[in-house]
């Protein structure tokens, strides 16, 4: 509980003074932000089944500066997709501060919110008086001023000291991700007995030749052009993989871990694997597409 002589940062007002240029403030120094600490892009990772779940989102400028997050508790693609959101506008919503030089104006309370006008640099707006400096024989005073950063959701930075200790990897830079676990039927489209899922794996039923699963559509928010899959499992030959990013495609074949991506023949944002078992001993754990 706070007590009485403290509030929360930002819920005060100085609601009879301001701070106005050539009236009660003969200066303002250095207000403004720093646009070369800005990040543009946003790289986020995370990790479930072993392999990488990924998402990027950058804002459209001529210069790309990107920042590398990376957080093994992100285990699905809106988490990575929520982190990656977040920090983009943090990034570009960054911390603006700078010092008034003022005559003493004894109304004034430290810590509150005060209106800060200056025309002649375009600001009219509140700001938080965070320092009081009472210049002596000057007789005036230095207020160091600071306005919050505005933030659709507030994440912690998530960055590891050591990324090198991660096993998270992303060789063909791709920018979305399509993780599916076999823990239950939940991402799949065509529940069937003629599979089994049993110790977070999924096998085929000996009492059938083949089976085909097919995951659930992840509608993509960028047309996909490139992919590329990593499979974990036990026999993995025993099964074939083709994809879709278009309703109206065809099923292209693609190649598990493999070491160069493949090329999307019917472009879209319509994903969805098919995964055809024939190998009563193979034994699939996680699937992951990758695309940009």
């Amino acid at each position: 509980m706070l007590s009485d002589n403290s509030f929360l940062k930002g819920s005060k007002t100085n609601e009879n003074q301001a701070l106005v240029i050539y009236d009660n403030m003969f200066n303002l120094k250095g207000l403004g932000v720093d646009n070369t600490t800005k990040r543009n892009k946003i790289k986020v990772s995370g990790e479930v089944g072993g392999i990488p779940v990924i998402h990027t989102s950058e804002s459209t400028q001529t210069r790309v500066r990107e920042k590398i997050v990376t957080d093994g508790s992100i285990v699905d693609e809106l988490m990575a997709k929520d982190v990656a959101d977040s920090e983009l506008v943090r990034e570009l919503n960054v911390d603006t501060e700078g010092v008034a030089d003022c005559a003493f104006i004894p109304d004034l309370t430290p810590g509150y919110m005060t209106y800060i006008v200056s025309p002649g640099q375009d600001i009219t707006a509140p700001y938080r008086l965070s320092k009081f400096t009472w210049n002596i024989p000057n007789e005036d005073l230095d207020i160091q001023v600071s306005q919050r950063r505005t933030i659709a959701k507030l994440f912690k930075d998530r960055i590891l000291k050591d990324i090198g200790q991660e096993k998270i990897i992303n060789p063909f830079a791709m920018t979305r991700s399509y993780v599916i676990t076999f823990d239950d039927e939940t991402k799949i489209s065509n529940p069937s007995s003629n599979y089994i899922i049993e110790n977070g794996v999924i096998r085929k039923s000996t009492s059938v030749s083949v089976v085909d699963i097919i995951t659930l559509v992840k509608t993509s928010d960028i047309d996909a052009t490139a992919i590329n899959l990593l499979v974990i499992g036990n026999i993995i030959d025993g099964a074939t993989f083709s994809f879709i990013a278009s309703s109206t495609a065809i099923y292209q074949s693609i190649s598990p871990n493999s070491t160069s991506e493949t090329t999307i023949t019917s472009i879209g944002k319509y994903i969805q694997l098919k995964i055809t078992i024939t190998d009563n001993n193979t034994r699939i754990d996680t699937v992951g597409l990758y695309w940009r």
